[in-house]
């Protein structure tokens, strides 16, 4: 029994650092997407917050499938030069 709480406790431990490890920022994130970050900010400062914060609340991944078609609308509009 201890030896499975023991092995249990590692997994949790590297799968919460792991989790910990591979969290992005928003702003790193509009850079890999090629969004220039200030230009959007300035042009769009309700959707940039509005999506900062829904960003901030789920997985990279989760955001994009539920944003992908607006996320090129904003890359042509505030793309990285």
């Amino acid at each position: 029994m201890c030896a499975k709480l023991s092995v249990y406790l590692v997994f949790a431990t590297i799968s919460f650092l792991t989790a910990f490890i591979s969290t992005m920022t928003f702003e790193e994130y509009l850079t890999s997407k090629k969004i220039d970050e200030n230009r959007f900010k300035q042009q769009e400062p309700m959707r940039y917050t509005t999506w900062k914060t829904e960003f901030e609340q789920q997985h990279p991944e989760s955001f994009t499938t539920q944003k992908k078609f607006l996320i090129n609308e904003v890359r042509r509009k505030y793309l990285v030069r």
